[in-house]
């Protein structure tokens, strides 16, 4: 998975904009974060480590 955030000078019909890279994480049912094992806990938090790192947002829908 490649995640681009390195856009510089985006124009949309001459109108700057300054996108902000989002990965979106889908799942199929209810997400409870409370029912997360230590392991998906660790895998979530590292996740969101490197969003805040490298400038980009994590969601989860």
């Amino acid at each position: 998975m490649i995640l681009f955030t390195n856009l510089e000078d985006v124009k949309i019909d001459d109108r700057n904009y300054n996108p902000k890279p989002v990965l979106k994480l889908t799942i199929e049912n209810y997400f409870d974060l409370e029912e997360l094992s230590v392991t998906q806990r660790k895998t979530l938090d590292l996740l969101k480590k490197e969003a805040r790192t490298n400038s980009f947002e994590v969601r989860i829908i």
